[in-house]
């Protein structure tokens, strides 16, 4: 599905100069998937909670 969506990026945006995806840091499987199709890791993203009582 995600390959299928940027085809149709480049189809319909073809100026589009770059991409971003998020993945959390435990998810393998995708991580490997956007690998596979060439991102390749530019920053970090952490997020804390704190939950309440």
């Amino acid at each position: 599905m995600k390959l299928e969506n940027l085809r149709m990026l480049q189809r319909h945006s073809p100026e589009t100069p770059r991409i971003y995806t998020y993945n959390a840091a435990s998810n393998a499987h995708m991580l490997a998937v956007n690998t596979r199709l060439g991102f390749r890791p530019t920053g970090r993203l952490g997020e804390l909670q704190k939950k309440a009582g």
